[in-house]
């Protein structure tokens, strides 16, 4: 179902783009791969609850954790002029301090 929400926003091939995105839920690592393409090349990805890995038990292969972070990661590793800072916030609804994480292009 999430696939099809995704394709839906990001697929629709009118080449959009987002300057703002944020990605928090179920699925993280799905939306972080098919919006990162989209990402405008000033934009802002804001990526809640890095610290955990909600997505553990949705994941495809046996062993995989932390996809969404790696994802992040590799894009910015490969991605010339984009940073990815580990931010401090608080986590929403349980009022604990957690770890966001913030990818910016900066061309």
């Amino acid at each position: 179902m999430i696939n099809r929400i995704v394709n839906k926003i990001v697929a629709g091939g009118d080449g959009r783009v987002f300057d703002f995105v944020v990605v928090d839920g179920s699925y993280r690592w799905k939306c972080i791969e098919h919006i990162l393409p989209c990402l405008s090349k000033r934009g802002l990805l804001y990526f809640d609850n890095a610290d955990s890995d909600k997505d553990a038990r949705s994941y495809d292969e046996a062993g995989a954790h932390h996809l969404a972070q790696a994802f992040l990661q590799a894009y910015a590793d490969r991605t010339p002029g984009a940073r990815l800072l580990k931010v401090a916030s608080v986590v929403h609804g349980e009022l604990y301090a957690g770890e966001g994480w913030l990818l910016f292009n900066a061309p």
